[in-house]
């Protein structure tokens, strides 16, 4: 009887170290899977987020790759990487904040095929740009002239404008300095319609040299009213006739008031009316 119980406890001692090595099993199984399921899926290559990059930054990359983009997310990737690893070792682009719009926008003019090549490019540009700037006296304020004089000195410094504020600047006192010595650009606000119209057009390259040539120009064309009949009314004729008319003068209505209103009596003696 002791026997059976002695075989008894040992298969019990059996079954129990058994369900035990199972539980371990079981528990380091259970390990194994949550170590493995805690692991971040691997994150596939592609498209790097700019979304932590400033507005201009973030421009500039994608403009230095908007080739690249239309080649597929591969090159596109490959070119943001690149240019996300050459800012690392970049002050990048610096802010413009602090400037006035005229002297910011003449900045961003300057810099604008830079801006294209991304941002390491383009804030070198940019703080060549500002460096210069602190020797200059920059751009000065066109705001004490009137629209017409403000407008022409603008024209003649578009190019400079594309230069930096440096450029633009040293044009604008240029033309500034011109200027005091130059009775200006007379008014034009006492003329017709059509006579305004006719001395503006026969002096529109002058108008993009400055207000001295341009005031130059408009003189001359008013000295030269003061002889000449003018520009005849068309106001009593078909809108057919007298379109043709207007169009058959085209060319002299850029020469001024003088040959155009030469060129409309001879259409209106053509066709049996006499100029008034």
């Amino acid at each position: 009887m002791l026997g059976d119980h002695t075989t008894a406890m040992t298969l019990s001692s059996r079954f129990l170290t058994a369900a035990l090595l199972t539980q371990v099993a079981w528990v380091w199984a259970c390990s194994i899977h949550s170590t493995q399921s805690s692991e971040p899926a691997p994150v596939p290559t592609g498209i790097p987020s700019l979304s932590g990059l400033d507005d201009a930054t973030r421009q500039s990359i994608e403009l230095a790759c908007v080739t690249q983009n239309t080649q597929g997310p591969v090159a596109y990737g490959s070119c943001l990487n690149k240019q996300i690893n050459a800012l690392r070792s970049s002050p990048g682009i610096p802010s413009l904040s602090g400037l006035d719009d005229a002297t910011r926008q003449s900045i961003e003019l300057a810099c604008v095929t830079q801006n294209t090549q991304g941002p390491v490019a383009y804030g070198s540009c940019l703080n060549k740009q500002i460096n210069a700037l602190r020797s200059s006296p920059g751009i000065p304020s066109l705001s004490g002239l009137d629209d017409a004089t403000r407008q022409s000195i603008e024209l003649a410094c578009v190019t400079q404008n594309t230069q930096g504020p440096v450029a633009y600047g040293s044009c604008l006192n240029k033309q500034i300095n011109a200027l005091r010595s130059s009775p200006g650009i007379p008014s034009l606000s006492g003329l017709d319609d059509a006579t305004r119209q006719s001395i503006e057009l026969a002096c529109v390259t002058q108008n993009t040299q400055g207000p001295v040539a341009y005031g130059k120009c408009l003189n001359k064309q008013i000295n030269a009213l003061r002889s000449s009949p003018g520009i005849p009314s068309l106001s009593g004729l078909d809108d057919a006739t007298r379109q043709s008319i207007e169009l058959a003068c085209v060319t002299q209505n850029t020469q001024g008031p003088v040959a155009y209103g030469k060129c409309l009596r001879a259409q209106l003696r053509s066709i049996g009316i006499q100029p008034r």
